[in-house]
């Protein structure tokens, strides 16, 4: 992303690109030629709507919706388009997600959520409604042979099961990757999926529906959500950010090419689904506010443990997403992850919300984490301009960042030790996700846990390194290694990314009845007090949680507004 431009300039800047972008794709059999295609909500109704899929002819679309209920929870449902009410099929307690039709249209088999990350049971339900039938377990995706005999499943690889028989084939091996999303083609010959390079770099491959090696389509080192085929089975449409305008749809031929957007009236489309009859596309268009509150205590004065805080005040904010707030050293100012520009870019503003500077210009790469060196002088953070995450380090005033890690696996999520010589990071260079540490002007990384890590804060007096899973509790570790163990006290912080470390204690989120509140544990007694209740679960992917060094100031990331509609575009080709 670069930095903002002048009216006049950036007008000229674009349309020079659009000219560009036009003989790009028409070099490549894009169709940039046609203005964007006008899209219309078929699910206004409130609430959050997701993964669209065609019945065979056309007529109705099957999809997963909340409810507009408080708990998010997704069930499936089957519109008509243009007409009538939905009708719920599903009221499972857990998510129900990535429906897909059977050819004959008298089914639609779907993905069940199970404890564990990316772990689904396959279900077959009547389309009309009716009981539901478990077929098998697998990670997300699944989709219908078009002679209806087979699921393409995703376990590691891509699985084909046998309906009549139960009998499972593996048609791709990736690993140490791991394959997801797998959409037969109309023909029946080809096999569209996603592979998982890691978190944020999920590329298209296509392989034959008897088996073969797989064929790599992009090469983005960017995230896609979802992918789906043309009805000629010539062409796949694929959801991605590879553009400098965030989320949208882009086509690529089946036996490769040059990805070429698809224009669309929309800012963002996820999940793209294309009729096989009809000449309709579908996809879900989001609508994500994320902003930073801040709650006021009366601090650490007198050896008090912070608090009682005040209601929650906005203090950063824009229409886009404002995430993973971090105060400087000396608690006056505070940087944070933003999408106001377009893409994830690292800003810094006072204590107050003011004085906001962009101080990286990185176009687009994924890019967060941001964590002020103990001088106050630098901000590590975490970034992914090729095929792997780096950790970078840039000046809190701005300038080119200077990459500190090259190694071909992902490094991650950075932290000072408390004298600033050290960073530790996540990477998974050594066997899964684990705590690494390396001079902070660069240079060998050596190992420090061996259990798994998710996020690190170093302690202040430097003799420990707190931690993180995917689960609850919050572990130390000596700072050069050694036995890894559960603080005493912390067994239920939350296992999302919602804590951190001052020298007075830990501050954490943890489940709180219905709810979950945001505690604070004293590290000279152990005590641990409530500091504020949060009204929803934090969110997952960011960091969400920052105390002022004074303990005066509470910032936590909120979801303002989360809202997905199914969109669908008439007379596509």
């Amino acid at each position: 992303m670069s930095g903002r431009l002048r009216p006049a300039i950036a007008l000229a800047v674009v349309g020079v690109l659009a000219a560009l972008g036009c003989e790009l794709a028409n070099r490549h059999g894009g169709r940039q030629d046609r203005p964007p295609s006008r899209a219309v909500p078929v699910t206004s109704f409130p609430g959050s709507k997701d993964f669209p899929c065609f019945s065979p002819d056309g007529s109705r679309i099957a999809f997963s919706w909340d409810g507009n209920h408080p708990s998010r929870q997704w069930d499936l449902y089957v519109q008509v388009i243009g007409a009538g009410e939905p009708l719920q099929l599903t009221r499972d307690p857990v998510d129900d997600m990535l429906p897909e039709w059977s050819p004959d249209g008298r089914y639609i088999a779907f993905c069940r959520r199970m404890e564990g990350f990316d772990a689904y049971a396959i279900y077959v339900i009547p389309a009309l409604g009716g009981a539901e039938r478990k077929i098998a377990e697998a990670r997300a995706g699944v989709s219908w042979s078009p002679d209806g005999e087979t699921l393409a499943l995703a376990r590691g690889g891509i699985i084909l099961h046998s309906l009549d028989t139960g009998t499972e084939t593996q048609i791709t091996s990736p690993e140490p990757h791991t394959d997801g999303l797998p959409v037969f083609s109309p023909d029946g010959k080809w096999i569209a999926l996603t592979r998982s390079f890691s978190a944020s770099s999920r590329e298209v491959f296509v392989v034959s529906a008897r088996g073969g090696a797989a064929r790599q389509l992009t090469f983005d080192n960017r995230p896609t959500f979802g992918v789906s085929w043309s009805a000629d089975s010539r062409e796949i449409v694929f959801s991605s950010n590879r553009g400098d305008s965030g989320e949208g749809l882009w086509r690529i031929r089946a036996d490769g090419g040059t990805p070429a957007p698809v224009p669309l009236s929309s800012l963002t489309a996820y999940y793209p689904a294309i009729s096989r009859r009809g000449n309709r596309l579908a996809y879900s268009e989001a609508f994500e506010d994320l902003n930073i509150y801040r709650h006021e205590g009366s601090g650490f004065g007198g050896g008090r443990t912070p608090g009682p805080f005040s209601a929650p005040k906005i203090l950063i904010q824009s229409s886009r997403k404002d995430t993973s707030p971090a105060f400087s050293p000396d608690g006056e100012k505070i940087t944070f992850v933003s999408t106001r520009s377009g893409n994830d870019e690292i800003w810094v503003c006072s204590r107050t919300g003011g004085n906001l500077a962009q101080i990286t210009s990185i176009g687009g790469a994924p890019t967060g984490s941001p964590r002020w060196s103990p001088d106050g002088r630098w901000i590590a953070f975490d970034s992914r301009p090729g095929a792997s995450s780096e950790i970078f380090v840039v000046s809190a005033e701005g300038g080119p960042p200077r990459q500190l890690t090259f190694d071909a696996t992902d490094d991650a999520v950075p932290a000072w030790s408390h004298d600033g010589r050290w960073i530790y990071f996540i990477s998974n260079r050594g066997s899964g996700d684990q705590i690494w540490k390396m001079p902070s002007e660069g240079g060998p990384a050596g190992q420090i846990t061996r259990t798994g890590a998710r996020e690190a804060w170093a302690s202040p007096d430097g003799r420990l390194v707190y931690f993180n899973k995917w689960a609850p509790g919050i572990w130390s570790v000596p700072v050069d290694g050694g036995p890894e163990k559960l603080v005493p006290g912390l067994e239920l912080a939350h296992k999302s990314r919602s804590w951190g470390v001052q020298a007075q204690g830990i501050y954490f989120v943890s489940a709180d009845g219905p709810g979950y509140a945001i505690r604070f544990q004293d590290a000279r007694t152990g005590k641990i007090t409530r500091l504020a209740t949060l009204d929803k679960e934090p969110f997952w992917n960011a960091p969400v949680l920052a105390l002022s060094p004074d303990g005066r100031s509470l910032l936590y990331v909120r979801l303002d507004y989360d809202v997905k509609d199914i969109m669908v575009v008439e007379g596509f080709r």
